[in-house]
């Protein structure tokens, strides 16, 4: 997942405490996103992954792109 859509995606839902590491190795090149900071980290995660969900379908709206993937991990 990108930084960029990481930032985007946390503006939309106001957090504060969750965090984007990178982790571009040679096994390993998802980064982590932690949500554990959060005071509620399961609506924290369910925010951020609708507004994720609303930014891929704009840009596929805008580019014709037929799918958006990413890889990332979750704490």
């Amino acid at each position: 997942m990108p930084k960029s859509l990481f930032d985007a995606a946390i503006a939309r839902c106001h957090l504060q405490r969750t965090t984007y590491t990178s982790r571009n190795g040679w096994f390993l090149d998802e980064p982590l996103v932690d949500f554990s900071a959060e005071p509620n980290r399961d609506l924290a995660q369910q925010c951020f992954d609708k507004a994720r969900e609303e930014l891929d379908a704009a840009y596929m709206a805008k580019t014709g792109a037929a799918h958006v993937g990413y890889i990332w991990e979750v704490r």
